[in-house]
């Protein structure tokens, strides 16, 4: 069974545009049900392109299915991708999700899909990225992917058992010893504290909260199958202009892939310069978040 995709947008039409053709042109789009979850404006000045943006998902086509949910109000990111995944998992069972300043490869599908059926009945591991870090990797390197503690945000998928775990009320939250949380990042810390202190409202910090709580593992695609291009002035929340976040985006026409299996797989890929840089615990990577951090208001 191919896995329903929710796809969240406001109000950025190129954006949406741009991310819903490089959808279409992925191999199991035919096959998949598209869910497009579309939140009320904040303001009147929001209204003129969140309507130019629903006329334009009245026509869309290329997909088994296509099912868009107009709010009336507005949920905001975290409240509206809480609800939406957990409307549409209940029924399906797993879920592959993302938000409109992505562009994706035209095998994301093929191997969202693969990894979800591949780990299925593996309780450790809890999603599925698509998008990794422009990092080099050992070339010996045999498997597509590879585990990580350090969980993405942008084109994921996980399953209902996982998800429906979480407390997303965030109540009992406490902070692990220092070698667990160096694992999934030292900026997840502060991020933990700012959630709880209700400086931000992140559905993603308590998504990798729960990674962290129970040790799991996310599985991180070999080449990104993802690139952001939300930066810059446009951009609700991420105005800053970054070429940090640059990823490599997979061009092969590649639809198999080979996933590990083995847990200590990560000494097999990274040296461990390359595992710091992408768990945040590099000096110059953990400076630029804590700028970033300052500059947005974090989903």
């Amino acid at each position: 069974m191919v896995a329903p995709i929710c796809l969240f947008v406001y109000n950025r039409f190129n954006n949406v545009v741009s991310l819903l053709d490089s959808l279409k042109g992925n191999y199991l789009s035919n096959e998949s049900d598209l869910f497009v979850f579309s939140d009320g404006p904040k303001s009147s000045s929001d209204i003129e392109s969140i309507d130019l943006i629903r006329k334009y998902l009245s026509n869309i086509n290329g997909f088994k299915s296509v099912f868009v949910i107009e709010r009336k109000n507005n949920l905001g990111l975290a409240k509206s991708i809480i609800s939406g995944v957990s409307e549409v998992i209940s029924k399906y069972g797993s879920a592959i999700v993302l938000e409109d300043d992505l562009i994706l490869s035209n095998n994301f599908l093929v191997f969202m899909n693969q990894a979800l059926v591949n780990y299925n009945s593996n309780k450790l591991v809890c999603s599925i990225s698509g998008y990794r870090p422009n990092f080099q990797i050992n070339e010996s390197f045999p498997f597509d992917a590879f585990f990580s503690h350090r969980v993405t945000s942008w084109g994921w998928a996980t399953w209902k058992d996982r998800w429906n775990k979480v407390d997303w009320d965030f109540k009992n939250v406490y902070i692990k010893d220092e070698v667990n949380v160096k694992l999934y990042g030292d900026d997840l810390k502060s991020l933990i504290s700012k959630q709880l202190n209700e400086d931000i409202d992140s559905w993603a910090i308590r998504w990798f909260y729960f990674h962290l709580l129970n040790n799991l593992y996310a599985i991180v695609p070999k080449i990104s199958k993802v690139r952001n291009v939300g930066f810059g002035d446009c951009a609700t929340h991420t105005k800053l202009q970054s070429s940090f976040f640059d990823s490599i985006l997979d061009l092969s026409e590649n639809t198999f892939f080979l996933f590990p299996s083995a847990f200590d797989i990560d000494n097999k890929v990274l040296s461990r310069k390359h595992i710091n840089h992408y768990s945040y615990m590099n000096k110059i990577y953990h400076r630029c978040i804590s700028m970033i951090s300052r500059v947005i208001k974090y989903k």
